[in-house]
């Protein structure tokens, strides 16, 4: 008796397990839903600001690091 032509998948052929498709789709639409939340984006566009003047300061200000170490220890 031999063996059918379709009971071995061939190379590249393999069905995708159901667990680990099922926990990809879970992982990407919590992903998802994570970057999609306006109170997260609204947070991260206000770091960003606020490390886009941090930097401004720090270019434009000449000695800014000498000027802040003289207000700490007066």
């Amino acid at each position: 008796m031999e063996p059918e032509a379709n009971a071995m998948p061939m190379r590249g052929e393999l069905p995708p397990i159901p667990a680990r498709a099922a926990k990809a789709r879970r992982e990407e639409s919590s992903l998802l839903a994570a970057l999609s939340n306006q109170e997260l984006q609204c947070i991260a566009i206000f770091c960003a600001i606020g490390l886009l003047v941090e930097l401004n300061a720090l270019l434009h200000i000449s000695d800014l690091g000498a000027n802040l170490v003289g207000l700490m220890f007066q």
